[in-house]
C-alpha cells in the first residue's frame, strides 16, 4: 500500500528535521577542529591547552554525533525504514536525557566553571614577555586589555600593545600612562579576566532557555519519527 498524504507530510518533516540536525553537526565538528587547529601555537604542557584541548574534543564528539543522528534519521525518513526511525527515536530519547544532566551540572557547578574560566585567562597572561602574540590574540578576541586592566603590561614593564586600543588605526598605545590613567579613551579599558566572567556568566544564565528550546526541537522530532515509524509500519512495510 501507498503512503498517505499524512505519512507523506510527517516523512517530509522528518526528513528535514534531520537535515538540519546533520548540518548543524558538520557546521560544530569544523568549528571545533577549526579551533583545535588554531591552537597548535599554544604550549601543550599548559593547563590552558589542556583545557582547549577537552572542550575542543568533547564539541567534536558531540558534533560528530548529531551528524551520524541527524544521518540515520534522514536515511529512515527517506527508505521509510521503521528500524532506522527506532533507532533514531532511541538516540533522541538519550539526548533529551544528556540535555536534562548538562542543565543539572550547568546549575550545580556555575560558580566552579566561572573560577576555572579565570584561572585559564590568566594563564594567557602569564610571562607577558614570552607569552605576547597569545595575549594579543586573546585581547583582539575579547576586546579586552591585560588582566585587570592595561597596568598589567606596564608593571611587566612592557609596552602596551595595538591589541588594547579600540582601533588599530588609532595608536592609542602611543599614550604614556600619566598618573595612572591612560589619556587615550580608545584604548579598551575593561581587563580580560572581567570581560570572560562577564560572557561566560551569559552563557550560564542562558543556558537552561537554549537547553530547553533544544529538547523541544529533540522532542518534536522523535514524535514525528515514532508517528512516521507508526504510520509505515500500518502501511505494512
Amino acid at each position: 500500500m501507498g503512503l498517505d498524504c499524512c505519512c507523506k507530510f510527517l516523512k517530509c518533516i522528518v526528513f528535514l528535521i534531520n537535515i538540519l540536525i546533520t548540518f548543524v553537526g558538520i557546521a560544530v565538528l569544523a568549528l571545533a577542529a577549526l579551533a583545535l587547529i588554531n591552537s597548535n601555537g599554544l604550549d601543550p604542557t599548559k593547563d590552558d591547552y589542556t583545557m582547549l584541548f577537552k572542550i575542543c574534543v568533547t564539541v567534536i564528539v558531540m558534533g560528530s554525533l548529531l551528524t551520524i543522528v541527524g544521518f540515520i534519521g534522514c536515511c529512515g525518513a527517506a527508505f521509510e525504514n521503521q528500524c532506522l526511525l527506532g533507532t533514531f527515536v532511541c538516540l533522541m530519547i538519550a539526548a533529551l536525557a544528556l540535555d536534562v544532566a548538562a542543565a543539572i551540572v550547568v546549575d550545580s557547578h556555575t560558580t566552579a566553571i566561572i573560577t576555572e574560566s579565570e584561572g585559564v585567562v590568566k594563564s594567557f597572561f602569564s610571562d607577558l614577555a614570552a607569552n605576547k602574540e597569545r595575549a594579543d590574540l586573546f585581547q583582539l578576541s575579547f576586546k579586552c586589555c591585560g588582566v585587570e586592566s592595561y597596568r598589567d603590561w606596564t608593571k611587566a614593564k612592557l609596552s602596551i600593545p595595538v591589541s588594547c586600543c579600540k582601533s588599530e588605526d588609532n595608536n592609542c598605545n602611543s599614550a604614556a600612562p600619566i598618573l595612572g590613567v591612560l589619556t587615550s579613551p580608545d584604548l579598551f579599558a575593561e581587563g580580560c579576566v572581567s570581560v570572560m566572567k562577564t560572557r561566560i556568566s551569559t552563557i550560564l544564565e542562558n543556558s537552561p532557555t537554549v537547553l530547553a528550546i533544544v529538547g523541544i526541537i529533540e522532542a518534536f522530532a522523535m514524535i514525528t519519527s515514532l508517528g512516521l515509524c507508526c504510520h509505515i509500519r500500518k502501511a505494512g512495510y
